[in-house]
């Protein structure tokens, strides 16, 4: 009997520390998104179809026992890997990064810098389960070396003879199929939830899959080939009072590595956190209510949304997935007015294949990390002070050859933020210390003062009096999946930390013989870059197809909406005054909607509409790319053109 309650003992101590694993698992990562019943149903399922699986049994040959820990391994660091990849992406889809893997080297110092404790005392756990599952009992007297009295169905003389079994647990047959059925439960749990998919359709059948799917139903998707055109090109020769206000200047454009718009025209402790770009807005047009939109290419996505002005894939990023595609982007659309373009980037050109990416969407010179000395290194790579110092020439070379359009790419405000002692300006409070919060500070306002010294330099040249300058942020430095940063940024900022403050980044335009101060309320998204930009560039009598608007246009933008495929699921979208975030739990329009401004909770019923419009342009522009029918669209429409009469620009190459 002693024996019995000995191993009942055993067996509650280790299921009771399988329990806390998934506990910390599933808590940590799925608490901002699941109801607490669907997460206390997760770790049950999860800890009981471990325990059947891995329960520490005697009687086990040595290489079985290993084979046992080693799955039981590598469960353990995939689940670690799907802690950090949650509380990146709010996603547990990482096969769907599993082609990316050659970049994982380039990033290794930001991955560990998204370790926390919990993931910490998660991973000792599991290794302490490890030890138990590996580490051999003393044998019991009278019993065979290498048996197991409570576990295994092995037979003890009781004293009187007869045998018996201490503590019957079923035969191997048994336990088989209950981990089967509980495995099984946990798959159809995991489809419902989309904990694995956070892509809709996309992932659950996989990119190959999908694509055929979407084959099937016709490039145009469900939208006619009128709605198409008329979507596409309604920015083609609109005329509003900022059109062409940049006309004949020189652009550059910099895309900031996670300038994130909360911080904007912040201080901290009395300091300002962006002095320069806050000082740059009261010249400039600056749009506050302007929103990231990226698929799982980040930020070169955020380059590939902003440029061509269409959604991205969602399988390895856009300029993978577009490969094949020809476009008809920003880059192409300056070379057809006989500017010279190139871009430039402190990091290495294969990196999103950008090298190859660049040259195919229309850039003449393509400057990459191997063609700048490497003399600073700061977290990923050259630091922007030496990037902008060695840039300087390449751009008063092109300034003298004639009109440019230029595009730069930062990088040291890339996580984990970590900055020399030299660029450590902020003293935080205590609780702040060694917080990703306390070093984007630090990382954000050395990326403000470089910004200062990169324009200045060109004002001195004799460059920034001729070039319009667009500034915009990539991505979010903070995911509010992460309940360090929700936390944190609620207090800095006064209010919740939700998804429209989250994928809120800056765009701030400086046009010079055009010094005001133009603040733009209305909502908007890296898909509209293009088509402002195109307006005040008086751009807009060439025929490009467009997704997003002009920005500077009140009738075009009026009605303008977000639709995330990331962070939020596709078919959830953010307008002027509602935010609706789909459900990981409920198919269709089910979710949360909100008013932006009361965060009063509205029937989740009137989000439909534009929860089915989200669906319908995300899956036209996918097949429209991914089938390579950009430069179609355009022949569609200029025939169209000559068919009511209308002339057309001929667009060179």
């Amino acid at each position: 009997m002693k024996n019995i309650w000995r191993q009942y003992g055993r067996i509650l101590a280790v299921a009771g520390l399988v329990i806390v694993i998934n506990s910390i698992f599933y808590g940590y990562s799925l608490l901002p998104v699941l109801a607490k019943k669907d997460i206390f149903w997760a770790i049950t399922a999860t800890s009981a179809a471990e325990l059947i699986l891995f329960y520490p049994r005697r009687g086990l040959k040595k290489w079985l026992r290993r084979v046992q820990a080693a799955v039981y391994l590598a469960a353990a660091f995939f689940k670690l890997a799907e802690m950090i990849f949650f509380k990146q992406y709010g996603s547990y889809d990482l096969f769907s990064r599993v082609r990316q893997a050659k970049y994982l080297a380039d990033v290794v110092g930001y991955i560990l810098g998204q370790i926390t404790a919990p993931m910490i005392c998660f991973l000792a756990l599991s290794l302490f389960f490890l030890v138990i599952l590996l580490w051999p009992e003393k044998s019991q007297a009278g019993s065979k070396s290498g048996s197991h009295p409570a576990v295994s169905e092995q037979k003890q003389e009781t004293e009187n003879g007869e045998s018996k079994r201490l503590l019957p647990t079923g035969s191997r047959k048994v336990r088989i199929a209950a981990a089967l059925i509980l495995l099984a439960a946990w798959a159809l749990f995991c489809r419902q939830t989309e904990i694995l998919r956070s892509i809709e359709v996309y992932h659950a059948l996989g990119g190959s899959a999908y694509r055929a799917a979407v084959g099937k139903s016709g490039a145009a998707g469900s939208m006619t080939e009128n709605e198409i055109q008329q979507l596409l090109f309604r920015n083609y020769r609109h005329q509003n009072e900022y059109t062409g206000i940049g006309a004949g200047k020189n652009l550059l454009i910099i895309q900031v590595e996670s300038l994130q718009d909360s911080f904007i025209g912040q201080s901290y402790d009395g300091k300002e956190i962006t002095p320069y770009l806050n000082g740059l807005i009261k010249k400039s047009f600056y749009f506050q209510d302007y929103f990231e939109l990226l698929g799982f290419g980040n930020s070169s996505d955020a380059e590939y949304v902003s440029l061509q002005s269409t959604f991205s894939d969602t399988e390895l990023g856009a300029y993978e997935d577009y490969a094949g595609t020809e476009t008809m982007g920003l880059p192409k659309l300056a070379r057809s007015q006989g500017y010279h373009t190139f871009s430039m980037h402190g990091n290495t050109g294969t990196f999103y294949s950008r090298q190859e990416a660049h040259a195919r969407v229309g850039f003449e010179q393509v400057y990459m990390g191997e063609s700048y000395e490497q003399d600073e290194i700061i977290g990923m790579g050259l630091s922007d002070e030496s990037f902008f110092r060695q840039s300087l020439p390449r751009i008063e070379a092109a300034d003298r050859a004639g009109k440019f359009m230029g595009f730069m790419i930062t990088l040291t405000c890339h996580g984990p933020f970590d900055m020399p002692e030299k660029d450590q300006v902020f003293a935080v409070e205590p609780e702040l210390q060694n917080t990703t919060f306390a070093r984007y500070l630090n990382a954000v306002f050395y990326t403000d003062r470089v910004l200062a010294e990169l324009m200045a330099a060109l004002e001195e040249r004799g460059i920034l009096q001729n070039t319009v300058v667009a500034i915009y942020g990539d991505h979010h430095a903070f995911a509010n999946v992460d309940p360090e940063s929700s936390k944190y940024l609620a207090k800095f900022l006064g209010k919740p930390f939700d998804f429209d403050e989250m994928m809120r980044i800056p765009l701030i335009v400086y046009v010079p013989g055009y010094e005001k101060q133009v603040t733009l309320e209305n909502i908007g998204s890296q898909i509209d870059f293009m088509p402002t930009l195109a307006n005040i560039m008086g751009w807009n009598d060439i025929a490009a197809p467009m997704f997003g608007v002009d920005l500077l246009d009140p009738e075009l933008s009026r009605d303008n909406i977000v639709f995330p495929q990331t962070y939020m699921l596709r078919g959830s979208y953010i307008t002027d005054e509602e935010l609706f975030e789909r459900s990981r739990l409920k198919g269709g329009a089910a979710g949360r909607l909100i008013d932006r401004h009361s965060r009063v909770q509205l029937p989740e019923e009137n989000a439909r509409p534009n929860y089915e419009e989200a669906n319908r342009r995300i899956e036209t522009a996918q097949q429209m790319y991914l089938h390579n029918q950009v430069m179609d669209s355009i022949q569609e429409f200029h025939f169209l053109l000559d068919k009511k009469g209308e002339k057309h620009y001929n667009q060179k190459n």
